[in-house]
């Protein structure tokens, strides 16, 4: 008692705050060990690393060296399957598109086919307007028997020559037109001459 008599106020008083301290931090440690398996008090060790819960994608660095090499092998395997589907899936999608450009190209030469068929099956132009005269008289015949309907073949000559025009080759034409290069080169040479 004589000494607390002797100290100052101040002296007394942060004496007094030091231990309210060390009592809390006493407290708070007691509690934290009551709180952790029985397991993890023999092991000092393991104290100052915080155990974190195991998810599933978690790395397993706590099993055996054959178990962690054959888990990075399956990780490589994963990886290598991945980019070979991801490369077989963007070949399929090229074919794909190729696919659907054949198929249009396919359907537009069938229907210049049915076109052809159609203006093959119609009698000539001066045949045509002389059987409308013989049917029709002059003040009802249709409009669009007055004048002859250009050839399908015409059609095709100007297509080409305007390809030919635009400055693509005579195989490129072939691709767009879907003839052979051959008839392509051969209505490009008849055209000086016609």
């Amino acid at each position: 008692m004589q000494l607390l008599a002797q100290l100052e106020p101040t002296t007394v008083l942060f004496l007094s705050g030091l231990g309210l301290v060390c009592a809390v931090l006493l407290f708070r440690t007691h509690r934290q060990l009551n709180t952790r398996p029985k397991g993890q008090l023999s092991h000092p060790s393991s104290w100052s690393k915080p155990r974190l819960p195991k998810t599933p994608d978690a790395h397993h660095l706590d099993l055996p060296r054959d178990a962690q090499r054959w888990e990075v092998q399956m990780h490589e395997t994963a990886r290598e399957l991945r980019g070979q589907l991801d490369s077989k899936i963007s070949v399929l999608q090229h074919l794909i598109r190729d696919a659907a450009a054949e198929t249009a190209r396919l359907e537009a030469a069938i229907e210049r086919a049915a076109r052809l068929e159609v203006s093959a099956a119609r009698p000539a132009p001066h045949l045509q307007a002389a059987a409308v005269a013989a049917v029709h008289p002059p003040a009802m015949r249709p409009r669009a028997m007055a004048e002859p309907l250009p050839s399908p073949t015409s059609r095709r000559y100007a297509e080409i020559y305007a390809l030919a025009d635009s400055g693509l080759a005579s195989a490129a034409i072939a691709t767009r037109v879907g003839s052979p290069i051959g008839e392509v080169e051969l209505i490009l040479g008849l055209r000086g001459k016609g």
